[in-house]
């Protein structure tokens, strides 16, 4: 009984880094992040990739974002755009409106600007907190799932680093092989959808993590 999971495991430790899909995607459903009672809609599109920014896509993002007490008191708007390489890991986020930008660094790693709550409880524009983290390019920590739907197949297999970039989670990584996912130290599983694409991601507690509504 012990062979399948360690056939799994190494199968896992021997992924290859996600691949996101070509040309024009628009996903919506609901999301479930840290920080959130329940999974709240959202709406994604990612673009081909545009010479103006290096070959990297631009994913448009509609959601609700957790509030700043998940977020170590980071104030975030509901419609950023983030830009992503081939893997879907992040190059920059643009807050839109809102102070916290991500940016990745030549030398590696990310700079990191967030606009933070003040005394008050309201958030306080010019008041930010810049940090550096030095890390390999990761997909964000809170929209794993989203992400994970937007690359997974029935027949791929991979891993990616996850970073809680805004909040103060632990670094994590996301791995899948078929169905099988683990997300940190959440084991879940892929329910493929008619087109054979990510319908549902459910957690071994019944948690929705993430659904894909029908086009």
């Amino acid at each position: 009984m012990r062979l399948v999971p360690l056939l799994l495991l190494t199968v896992l430790l021997a992924a290859a880094e996600p691949v996101a899909p070509s040309g024009s995607v628009d996903l919506h459903g609901t999301l479930w992040q840290p920080g959130q009672d329940q999974p709240a809609a959202f709406w994604a599109r990612l673009l081909p990739p545009n010479k103006a920014y290096a070959g990297q896509r631009m994913l448009q993002l509609v959601y609700t974002p957790p509030p700043p007490t998940a977020l170590a008191g980071t104030v975030l708007v509901d419609h950023p755009f983030l830009l992503v390489d081939g893997a879907l890991r992040l190059v920059a986020w643009n807050g839109r409106g809102g102070l916290a930008q991500i940016t990745s660094l030549t030398a590696g790693g990310y700079r990191v600007v967030r606009e933070i709550i003040s005394g008050e409880g309201i958030a306080a524009r010019g008041e930010e907190d810049v940090r550096t983290l030095g890390a390999a390019p990761a997909w964000d920590l809170r929209l794993a799932p989203l992400l994970l739907a937007l690359a997974w197949t029935p027949d791929s297999t991979a891993e990616v680093p996850l970073l809680d970039f805004y909040g103060d989670l632990p670094a994590a990584s996301l791995r899948w092989s078929g169905t099988a996912v683990v997300l940190g130290d959440t084991t879940a599983t892929v329910e493929p959808g008619p087109a054979g694409r990510l319908a549902r991601l459910v957690a071994s507690d019944g948690r929705v993590l993430v659904a894909r509504a029908a086009p």
